[in-house]
């Protein structure tokens, strides 16, 4: 059982640290060259939301790989996915333009 929650937490920790990293990049790019300011809301919006997942990441990668707790380390991630989630969509519902195509 520990055996198959240590594949699990490292996949899950593997993908959303690789997606957070590729996200907070193209923003940090994408900031660079300014298009509209609604762009700038948009970009912000999604840097703030990486930061957390990523934040929330390296508590999991503690709890999971230095600490040995892998269920909890495993919880975190899911947390980190659920919080960029929410920092995003809601941040785009109160701040940003949301354009329906």
């Amino acid at each position: 059982m520990v055996f198959l929650l240590k594949i699990a937490y490292y996949a899950s920790i593997s993908i959303s640290s690789l997606i957070a990293i590729f996200y907070l990049g193209a923003t940090l790019l994408g900031l660079i060259e300014t298009v509209s300011p609604a762009k700038t809301k948009e970009d912000t919006i999604m840097l703030v939301a990486c930061c957390t997942a990523l934040g929330i990441l390296y508590k999991a990668y503690q709890l999971g790989h230095i600490q040995g707790n892998w269920g909890s380390g495993l919880t975190f991630v899911f947390v980190a996915i659920l919080a960029f989630v929410v920092i995003f969509v809601g941040g785009m519902f109160m701040f940003g333009t949301i354009r329906w195509q």
